[in-house]
């Protein structure tokens, strides 16, 4: 009997639209859509909430201008290029470079914040683009382990890439964090 219900449950939720209720009030025509006020918001007013809240390109440390996205920004790497570019086309609502807080008030610049619209969650990403440089990976460590203490968990809400001159950025694995964190 447990086992039956179990099926049915998977089947359930298998089949089931999570944005079925937003398809209700998205559907509707302009006109209508000024008289209502759905009760439960829609994805994409959760989506320009979060972006709102979460505001790209705080880094106040030189300017990214060599590389420009998909979307008009400019990043400062050709990885992040292509990391900004693969959200966007793959409509993962992201920001560059949004302001951490640490709870010491230092402010830290995580190269991507990226909102996860099914479970609703806030993951930030980091790539380290020259793990080859004893220099840069002592920073970065560093970085990683005030994260850490301020609540950005590896493999929870933080994701980290990396390369080396030999070793580039592997778009397989990028894909594959994007289906384990953010789809």
């Amino acid at each position: 009997m447990l086992l039956d219900m179990q099926k049915r449950l998977d089947k359930f939720i298998k089949g089931f639209d999570d944005d079925s209720i937003d398809h209700v009030y998205e559907r509707m025509c302009t006109g209508r859509k000024i008289f209502v006020n759905p009760i439960v918001p829609t994805s994409q007013m959760r989506i320009e909430k979060w972006m709102e809240k979460h505001k790209g390109g705080e880094n106040t440390f030189g300017e990214a201008t060599e590389f420009k996205t998909l979307r008009g920004e400019y990043v400062r790497s050709k990885s992040e290029k292509i990391l900004a570019d693969y959200f966007f086309t793959n409509q993962i609502p992201y920001q560059y470079e949004p302001r951490f807080e640490l709870d010491d008030y230092r402010s830290k610049y995580p190269d991507f914040v990226l909102y996860n619209v099914r479970k609703r969650k806030t993951i930030y990403w980091e790539h380290l683009g020259k793990v080859d440089d004893a220099s840069y990976v002592i920073r970065n460590m560093s970085k990683l382990m005030d994260y850490e203490k301020n609540g950005l968990i590896l493999g929870d809400n933080l994701i980290v890439t990396m390369e080396t001159l030999e070793r580039p950025l592997d778009i397989r694995i990028v894909e594959e964090k994007v289906r384990l964190f953010l789809v």
